[in-house]
């Protein structure tokens, strides 16, 4: 197996572990403000931003090893994408009689795919979006 293939593999590796730390903390988020009273989209919103932050640095060092600025434009961008996807999952499950608490679990496998796909290609990735430094 070449370099690179062991490199890719490994990142999707370190992809997974530190999205499992991401996806949880996100979804503790989403679950508490559903809890709370708040609407789906919403909650989904606001954990999503809770976690922005910490994911970006997350993926850009532990998963990407990028140390440069200039990407969480591209970073926010891919998650906005990424959250009206989900939004769009959850509502999907909603609509066929799952409760807001599994909706927003069944959905995290399509937003971790999706997630991997753009911010490789987007965001870390050799093709990112030179207009968005």
């Amino acid at each position: 197996m070449s370099d690179k293939r062991i490199e890719d593999s490994w990142r999707f590796v370190r992809f997974l572990l530190v999205g499992v730390l991401n996806t949880f903390f996100s979804y503790v988020v989403y679950a508490c403000l559903i809890f709370a009273g708040l609407q789906y989209a919403l909650a989904n919103l606001c954990a999503l931003l809770a976690g922005l932050v910490f994911s970006f640095n997350s993926q850009k060092r532990l998963v990407f090893r990028e140390m440069g600025e200039g990407s969480f434009v591209r970073f926010v961008l891919v998650w906005a994408v990424i959250y009206a996807g989900n939004v769009s999952v959850i509502a999907m499950f909603l609509r066929v009689g799952f409760d807001a608490y599994a909706a927003g679990a069944l959905a995290l496998p399509f937003v971790a795919v999706a997630s991997y796909w753009l911010q490789t290609r987007l965001v870390f990735g050799r093709t990112k979006l030179s207009a968005c430094k």
